[in-house]
C-alpha cells in the first residue's frame, strides 16, 4: 500500500508509532516532539493513530486534551523551521493583539514592506478546541505559501485559547479582536480554517454580518474578501448512526462520540449544543449576504462530516465550484498530507481565482 492510500482509505492500517492505552503512550507520543528528533511523518502517524485506537472511545476528551503537550506558535514554526525549503519574511514574528494573550497570534510570513492592499490569510486551526496548534497545520500553510508563488502574500495564525482553559466565548472574542487588530494594517483579509477552526471562522462571519454572540466585542465593518473552510465542523453534537456517521464509521479518524465529548468541553451549557447558531448546517440564515462572493469549502468522501458540510454547502446555496470533495479521503486530510492531498492545489486554484 502506498503512503497516499494509507492516508486517504484506511488511516488505522500500518500506522508506525502505535499509541498505547495508557499516559505512557501518550508521553511517548510527547516525546516526538523533541527539536533534534522532530520526524513530521511519524508525527503525523501518532496524532491520527491517537483517534484510531482505543483511547478516543475510552478516555474522555477534556482528559487527552489535558494530557496532549501544549505548543505555542513560536515551538510549531521552531519544529517545521528546517523543513520549510526558504526563508519567510517575518517568519515566527509576534503580532500583538489587546486583550489577547501574548504568544498567540504570529506571522508565519509576513510580505516584506506590506501594504493595506496585499492579501493577508488569517488562520485558525482544528482540534475540536481541545486539541491545540501541531506542526501539521502551519506547514500546510506554508506549502500553500511556496506553490502560490506569491511574495505579497502575508499568512497570521491564531492559536486560540482551548477549551479546557476557557469555554466560549473565549475563542469568538481571541478571534475577533484579533482580526479587528488585522484589519487596522489590511483591506485585503482571507480568513480560513480547518474542523474547529472552520467552525469559528463561520462564527466569525455570523457574528461581524448578522447578529452579534453576546459577550463578544463588536467586529470591525470589514468582511473578509475571502474564506477557506476545511473540513469545516458544522454540527457540533451529531447522532450515531445518521447519514455519513453511519456509513463512514471505521473509515474515518472520527466519530459522533468524540465530537460530542469535543461539543461538551466547549460549550458551558448543554442547552447550547445544538442551537442553530451553532450549528452552521440548519442555521437558515441567509449566508448568501453574509459570505464573501466566493469561497473554497473542502470535504473528504470519507469522513463522517460529509453529509453535514454539504448541507452547510446546500443551506449557503454554494456554487459547484465552491465545494471540492476528495475521493477517498478522511477528514481534515489536507492538514496530515498537504504536499500529497489534492485539497492543497485546489486551495492554491481558489487563491489564484482572487487575483493572488
Amino acid at each position: 500500500m502506498t503512503k497516499t492510500a494509507r492516508w486517504k482509505s484506511n488511516p488505522t492500517v500500518a500506522l508506525s508509532i502505535p499509541i498505547a492505552l495508557d499516559v505512557s503512550g501518550l508521553d511517548s507520543f510527547a516525546s516526538l516532539l523533541e527539536p533534534d528528533n522532530f520526524d513530521l511523518v511519524k508525527f503525523t502517524e501518532a496524532f491520527v493513530a491517537l483517534f484510531a485506537t482505543p483511547i478516543s472511545a475510552l478516555l474522555p476528551m477534556r482528559l487527552v486534551g489535558t494530557i496532549l503537550p501544549k505548543l505555542s506558535i513560536s515551538t510549531n514554526l521552531e519544529l517545521i523551521e528546517p523543513l520549510i525549503e526558504e526563508d519567510l519574511p517575518n517568519y515566527n514574528t509576534e503580532f500583538h493583539v489587546d486583550g489577547v494573550e501574548d504568544g498567540r497570534v504570529a506571522w508565519l510570513v509576513e510580505a516584506e514592506n506590506r501594504t493595506s492592499d496585499d492579501p493577508v490569510i488569517f488562520y485558525a486551526h482544528g482540534g475540536g478546541y481541545v486539541f491545540g496548534l501541531f506542526p501539521n497545520f502551519p506547514y500546510l500553510f506554508a506549502t500553500i505559501y511556496k506553490w502560490l508563488g506569491n511574495d505579497r502574500l502575508s499568512i497570521l495564525l491564531l492559536d486560540y485559547t482551548l477549551a479546557t482553559d476557557g469555554t466560549y466565548p473565549q475563542q469568538i472574542i481571541e478571534f475577533t479582536l484579533s482580526y479587528n487588530k488585522l484589519a487596522e494594517s489590511s483591506v485585503n483579509i482571507i480568513i480560513a480554517g480547518d474542523s474547529a477552526g472552520g467552525h469559528l471562522s463561520l462564527a466569525f462571519v455570523r457574528h461581524q454580518s448578522y447578529k452579534p454572540f453576546e459577550e463578544v466585542p463588536e467586529a470591525v465593518n470589514q468582511k473578509p474578501t475571502g474564506v477557506i473552510l476545511l473540513s469545516p465542523w458544522v454540527n457540533l453534537y451529531p447522532q450515531d448512526g445518521v447519514g455519513s456517521y453511519k456509513t463512514n464509521s471505521g473509515k474515518d479518524i472520527l466519530g459522533a462520540p468524540i465530537l460530542r465529548h469535543f461539543t461538551e468541553v466547549f460549550l458551558p451549557d448543554k442547552s447550547l449544543y445544538e442551537l442553530p447558531k451553532f450549528n452552521p448546517y440548519n442555521d437558515t440564515i441567509d449566508w448568501d449576504s453574509i459570505l464573501p462572493e466566493t469561497i473554497f469549502v473542502s470535504k473528504g468522501e470519507n469522513e463522517v462530516l460529509r453529509d453535514d458540510i454539504t448541507k452547510w454547502t446546500e443551506l449557503a446555496e454554494l456554487n459547484d465550484s465552491e465545494v471540492y470533495e476528495s475521493p477517498d479521503a478522511i477528514h481534515d486530510s489536507a492538514i496530515f498530507t498537504p504536499k500529497l492531498s489534492d485539497i492543497t492545489p485546489e486551495i492554491v486554484k481558489y487563491l489564484k481565482s482572487l487575483g493572488y
